[in-house]
């Protein structure tokens, strides 16, 4: 055989399409053999899912066992989600969320990826070291980003602040030494 047909043989298609044809020949020689109609055994099988379901659909269900079923539910959500937000699965440097790098203070927050299985900043942020307030950011080619705060309107000298990559290569290494620090 060439491999287009025994791959088209072993697919689950034709399995299941073939072992449903095989079972309707065996049963209608069956049922020849036996002296009885053709879908004999196709009538019973319908018969009896039929009963099977409606004894399921009649069955008497107390409402204390719906209410207790409910309450167990809601008992296992609540110990999922108090063990999952256990403060103790955080890392050291997770309260690591603010820095002042080049005359620019820094916020952000840490998230758990769970697709890289690692933590990562998010929302980061400069700020205004005199109010706090975010700044907005301009690029030139020759100077690098500044900051210019729209509330007091402090602006970083020339070149004093380096472009965000650098300031997330920054603060993963701190956070890196932190945790290696605290390390038994």
């Amino acid at each position: 055989m060439t491999q287009e047909k025994q791959s088209w043989i072993k697919s689950p298609w034709a399995i299941g399409i073939g072992c449903a044809l095989i079972g309707s020949i065996f049963s209608v020689l069956l049922s020849q053999i036996k002296g009885v109609s053709i879908f004999s055994t196709l009538s019973e099988l319908s018969i009896w899912t039929w009963k099977s379901f409606l004894s399921i659909m009649n069955f008497e269900l107390k409402v204390w066992w719906l209410l207790l079923l409910f309450i167990c539910f809601l008992l296992l959500i609540i110990v999922i989600r108090t063990l999952n937000s256990n403060s103790s699965n955080k890392p050291i440097f997770y309260n690591y969320q603010s820095d002042t790098l080049k005359n620019c203070t820094w916020r952000w927050n840490w998230e758990y990826n769970e697709f890289h299985q690692r933590w990562e900043i998010k929302n980061l942020c400069a700020t205004c070291p005199y109010c706090e307030t975010p700044m907005t950011g301009f690029q030139n080619h020759y100077d690098g980003i500044h900051f210019e705060c729209p509330r007091c309107e402090y602006r970083s000298e020339r070149y004093s602040s380096d472009t965000e990559r650098k300031v997330y290569m920054l603060i993963y290494d701190n956070a890196d030494k932190m945790y290696k620090s605290k390390e038994p």
